[in-house]
């Protein structure tokens, strides 16, 4: 299965279970509370109340919202809203979800009077406890309840996007809060003859580009598991962890497949093709967080100057992907690609030989 279907099936299932959890104890909660309350059972309109029917009417109302609830947010805003405002995405998100959940706590009202009555859904009887429940501040106060879940929800998911797939959760842990060490790969990529480039299409159609060629990355980059680290100007360093190493290589040309395919776009938008080159290596780094009043996680250490300086042989080279022996060793590659040694290079203030080598599709 394609890995950016399951990274979304996952979040929708992570949204769905955190959901339906709330959706039980919210119930039992309230049971709970009321109870405290000598006599308020009794009252007309809790005198049929039900522990059971209130938590399944819950489930099937909240589980009905969380799938619309992800899919939306995962196939249709993620890709529609992603150029739009933050004002424009939060009222068209407000309007819909506040609209979602109108419905499902009427349908859910429904279901749970059906139940304790032991009547149809459209029973008379059922009805007007229903008309009584929409009129009640008990639908007002459920509205709510649901409203702050789901700002709650919206609130992670843009985070974790600002952060990155993951990170959001290693500051909550905190995981890097001391540093420590990993093992991981590294790939500098960016547009060749980026000043020349500059230069023709003037700094904001420029930059109008970068976004789009940014925004063309993530999906392949999602998709073989990379984690975007930084955008520095018109480079983007990506990073893998061990498990993925073998990855690094094909996502590198699926990322060309992928801008191979929008060069009509370049042209017709920019009058100008996109090319790009790309350096990796792999080893030892430390990782952990830095700042006070913007804290982000950041990777040091020759690894990362090593990658660096191997991507700016590319040119010399005549190359769009050169590796280092250490990530060839790794990769596992398949017949799809040949490589060949190309050239040495030495570190800077170290006597270390790293061998460079150039990766083709065949």
């Amino acid at each position: 299965m394609n890995e950016k279907l399951i990274i979304s099936l996952r979040r929708i299932a992570t949204v769905l279970v955190f959901w339906l959890l709330l959706a039980f104890l919210i119930p039992v909660h309230e049971t709970l509370f009321l109870a405290n309350f000598p006599g308020i059972m009794d009252s007309t309109y809790l005198s049929d109340y039900s522990l059971q029917g209130s938590i399944i009417a819950g489930l099937v109302s909240t589980a009905l919202a969380a799938i619309i609830f992800g899919v939306l947010e995962e196939f249709y805003f993620r890709v529609k809203l992603r150029r739009k405002s933050l004002g424009t995405i939060a009222a068209t998100k407000t309007g819909i979800y506040l609209t979602m959940m109108v419905v499902l706590n009427t349908l859910g009202s429904f279901s749970y009077n059906s139940f304790v009555l032991g009547k149809s859904p459209m029973n008379p009887a059922v009805v007007g406890k229903v008309q009584i429940y929409l009129s009640s501040a008990a639908f007002f106060n459920n509205l709510l309840i649901y409203m702050v879940v789901l700002i709650s929800t919206i609130f992670f998911l843009l985070v974790n996007d600002r952060f990155g797939k993951g990170m959001l959760w290693r500051f909550i842990r905190g995981k890097y809060h001391h540093p420590k060490e990993e093992y991981r790969a590294f790939m500098f990529l960016d547009i060749k003859s980026s000043t020349t480039l500059g230069e023709k299409l003037g700094h904001t159609r420029y930059f109008a580009l970068l976004n789009d060629f940014f925004e063309d990355l993530t999906d392949p980059i999602l998709e073989y598991n990379g984690e975007i680290y930084q955008y520095v100007g018109d480079e983007v360093v990506i990073t893998w962890n061990e498990r993925h190493f073998h990855k690094v290589i094909p996502c590198f040309f699926e990322i060309l497949s992928k801008i191979e395919d929008k060069q009509s776009h370049y042209l017709s938008k920019y009058g100008e093709e996109v090319k790009f080159k790309a350096g990796a290596h792999l080893g030892y780094v430390t990782v952990g967080e830095v700042g006070v009043s913007k804290r982000e996680i950041v990777y040091s250490g020759d690894v990362l100057n090593t990658a660096a300086r191997i991507q700016s042989k590319c040119n010399e080279l005549g190359q769009s992907l050169l590796i280092s022996e250490a990530l060839l060793n790794k990769s596992k590659l398949s017949s799809t690609y040949s490589h060949r040694h190309l050239a040495d290079i030495l570190l800077r203030g170290k006597e270390q030989i790293v061998p460079i080598y150039a990766v083709e599709s065949v």
